[in-house]
């Protein structure tokens, strides 16, 4: 395949095909209706939106009989170590090294929080990542 020849037209017919074989925009739609369009992580129906919008994404270890484990993890994160991102009024580029720094170790203690628990050989196992 010879990239090259990539045009913005081509990238957006592309797109616009994907989003009508796909429920994907529906769903985050359906996430944005219901935040607000702006998640605040310390109120439960954001976050169970947040995890409907995840399942529809295909993160089937956060299953709908688990959210209430994942919901307490997002909470607990967000509570220590969530708040301390940027808002979101400065675009990603413009972040500096020591910002890029806070993010990334916020968002790899996330990745250790228990998402759901699941019971294997008669031992209750946690689900992370």
């Amino acid at each position: 395949m010879n990239y090259e020849n990539v045009t913005l037209c081509k990238l957006a017919l592309a797109s616009t095909m994907y989003d009508s074989l796909t429920p994907f925009n529906y769903s985050l739609a359906l996430l944005n209706s219901t935040t607000g369009g702006s998640i605040d992580l310390t109120n439960p129906a954001h976050r169970i939106a947040l995890m409907k919008w995840l399942n529809d994404w295909g993160c089937r270890h956060l299953s709908e009989d688990q959210h209430e484990v994942a919901s307490h993890s997002i909470l607990n994160w967000y509570q220590v170590d969530g708040a301390s991102l940027f808002t979101n009024e400065k675009p990603l580029w413009e972040l500096g090294d020591h910002e890029l720094e806070i993010a990334a170790y916020a968002y790899g203690s996330l990745k250790d929080k228990t998402g759901a628990r699941r019971v294997r050989g008669g031992r209750e196992l946690e689900v992370t990542d």
